[in-house]
């Protein structure tokens, strides 16, 4: 037995729709600045091409957003650890930080719903955090503390094969821990009903 490599990309149909519709906007402001710029569409005289350097600075933005998006929710598992690139948002607006950590130190995991950013900071624009809490899968790690990676992106097919390879993983390191699976994929729907109350926002 070895330890499997493998990169998780969100699949979840917000995600993919998210990325699309901004990928769209991008797409489309671009070819409209070409078309503009290259007198194919006539603005008329009176028209002021200022307008095409702001176009142009909200499709890089769009771009930006998208990529940082997506790198921000990448989870990649490792011969011997597992790592997140983590946002590349300024400190005011991050959500996820860069994370790593060894499969041999893991203790157990959980999964957690939070309106704090993955180190349990509030955001610090304007004191709020995301309108809808994000989920995170917790690892408590055997010197007691805590790491955080957002899955709020992904599919529960995906999360399940990504916990059934980090299982696998901290087998192959010598961990003698073992998650339960089952148990942790009992939390993955928990904003439904009554278990509202387990959303964390102070811890």
């Amino acid at each position: 037995m070895k330890s499997i490599k493998k990169r998780f990309i969100p699949l979840s149909f917000g995600f993919i729709f998210l990325n699309t519709f901004l990928w769209g906007l991008s797409i489309l402001a671009l070819i409209l600045i070409i078309l503009i710029c290259c007198n194919v569409i006539d603005m008329g005289t009176s028209f002021d091409y200022s307008m095409c350097i702001v176009v142009a600075l909200a499709d890089i933005y769009l771009f930006y957003s998208s990529i940082n998006f997506l790198f921000g929710l990448i989870i990649n598992l490792k011969e011997s650890e597992i790592y997140t690139y983590g946002d590349f948002y300024p400190k005011v607006l991050k959500l996820q930080y860069k994370c790593s950590l060894s499969y041999k130190d893991i203790k157990s995991a959980k999964i957690i719903y939070s309106h704090l950013n993955s180190k349990r900071q509030t955001i610090q624009l304007k004191g709020k955090g995301p309108s809808m809490p994000i989920k995170y899968i917790e690892f408590l790690l055997t010197d007691g503390k805590k790491e955080r990676m957002a899955v709020s992106y992904y599919t529960r097919k995906q999360f399940i094969i990504m916990l059934n390879l980090i299982k696998n993983n901290m087998k192959v390191s010598g961990n003698v821990n073992r998650l339960n699976i089952d148990e942790i994929m009992q939390e993955w729907h928990s904003l439904v009903g009554e278990k509202n109350k387990q959303i964390d926002y102070l811890l």
